[in-house]
């Protein structure tokens, strides 16, 4: 049928993005990471975690951002040194608005998803000049859409 026929053409939908999402200004040295982080299997946040205790711990100067649904927060926030827990903040879910200001102000968006249909929060971050951190496989090639001259850029590794 013609649906099988053009569902066998199609590679990528991309969303588009609000013509808000632009560059703000200056970056601050701040990794933000968005998403829905009860999802265990693909959003992988025991994946985040080990990534912003290595990353944070290497780089003195580094705040982590983590918003919207966090399960395992409390528990493993409340776990780190105290150089890397008033570093990492939870700020939960937040107003789109407020969202869009942190969003601005990041250098870097962290992606630990496995896959991804679309991964608005990193394509938002593309839009205002960050470097978006996941690693490229076939499940995540839609963050590749969303860059270009005027963008920020994906991180090689």
């Amino acid at each position: 049928a013609l649906w099988k026929s053009i569902v066998r053409k199609l590679s990528l939908v991309p969303n588009p993005i609000s013509s808000t999402c632009r560059f703000a200004g200056e970056k601050r040295n701040i990794i933000m990471a968005v998403g829905r982080w009860d999802d265990l299997l693909y959003k992988r946040p025991c994946l985040l975690m080990s990534t912003l205790e290595q990353a944070l711990a290497h780089a003195p100067h580094w705040e982590a951002e983590i918003t919207a649904i966090f399960l395992t927060s409390p528990e493993w926030h409340g776990n780190l040194p105290e150089p890397l827990r008033t570093r990492i903040h939870l700020a939960g879910y937040i107003p789109n608005i407020e969202l869009q200001k942190k969003q601005s102000q990041a250098r870097i968006s962290l992606c630990t998803s496995l896959s991804e249909g679309t991964h608005l929060a990193s394509a938002e971050a593309l839009a205002r000049a960050s470097v978006v951190g996941p690693r490229l496989t076939p499940q995540l090639n839609c963050l590749q859409w969303y860059v270009s001259h005027d963008s920020g850029t994906l991180s090689p590794n």
